[in-house]
């Protein structure tokens, strides 16, 4: 049993390197989105270990959102974790009020991602998984998006002008497998707003529909199948967003296939059962 959990938590950091070396050139600096779960703390984790073989710096913003009880326990995790680990941290207090024409998870996200572009990097590394990719999805669909709404989030987004590139190392893995890797490191990590609401019920979240979906109508590749086709989509929208400055300048950008970690094209085809 040990040794097949240290074989997943291998595994996962050589996916994750192997992502990196695609898209980082020597001497790159990432800021890494840090909220203190399970995620982005293997994440941090990961990126540590491969910092001196991939020649990157490593840094890590927390954001304070200042909306739960908590946010000031989750700044102090944060802290006591990047110190421990020797990785230069940036607590952002927000103020989300500002944003409220947006909704509570809007105005939060907002306010995120405006502090993380206060900060110079080469690359904003995010945690997000095959199973938020897949959740994606449902949220785009009850909000009624257009195709460019159900085109998923890309793996990696090169910067442009004045804005920073984006990776999502562990887009191919899955919630399961991040699990598994933090359960052979014996990391610590904080319950964030997100779980606490799919315990008490108080909000809806896609995150919640979609294990619903993929065990109660037997589809056990639903979140393969939905990563694959969001993935395909988020690299089909780069090229062909609207007012994209890439294409008015006859930018060429070439874009390795998505695939999720272990998913092939076979799993691609109709993701309901037959027979209902």
């Amino acid at each position: 049993m040990a040794s097949s959990a240290k074989s997943t938590s291998s595994e996962l950091t050589a996916r994750v390197a192997a992502e990196l070396e695609a898209a980082l050139s020597p001497g790159a600096h990432l800021l890494l989105g840090l909220s203190g779960g399970i995620d982005s703390v293997s994440l941090l984790h990961i990126l540590k270990q491969l910092s001196p073989r991939l020649q990157f710096s490593l840094g890590a913003v927390h954001v304070h959102h200042g909306i739960s009880p908590n946010a000031d326990d989750w700044a102090g995790f944060c802290e006591s974790l990047c110190r421990e680990l020797a990785v230069p941290l940036a607590v952002e207090r927000v103020n989300v009020g500002r944003f409220s024409d947006l909704g509570p998870e809007g105005a939060a996200r907002a306010a995120r991602y405006e502090a993380f572009a206060s900060h110079e990097c080469d690359f904003l590394a995010l945690a997000q998984h095959r199973d938020d990719q897949a959740e994606t999805l449902l949220l785009q669909l009850l909000r009624g998006a257009g195709v460019l709404g159900l085109s998923g989030m890309p793996p990696v987004r090169p910067g442009r002008e004045t804005h920073k590139g984006v990776l999502r190392p562990l887009l191919g893995a899955s919630r399961a497998e991040i699990k598994a890797f933090a359960a052979a490191r014996s990391l610590q990590w904080i319950q964030g707003p997100k779980q606490q609401q799919q315990r008490t019920g108080t909000e809806f979240h896609p995150s919640a529909g979609a294990p619903a979906m993929r065990n109660g109508y037997r589809m056990p590749k639903v979140h393969g199948a939905l990563g694959f086709h969001l993935g395909e989509g988020a690299n089909f929208s780069i090229y062909w967003a609207p007012g994209n400055s890439w294409l008015q300048h006859g930018t060429r950008l070439k874009f390795r296939p998505f695939r999720p970690w272990g998913f092939s094209q076979k799993h691609a085809g109709p993701i309901f059962p037959r027979g209902g």
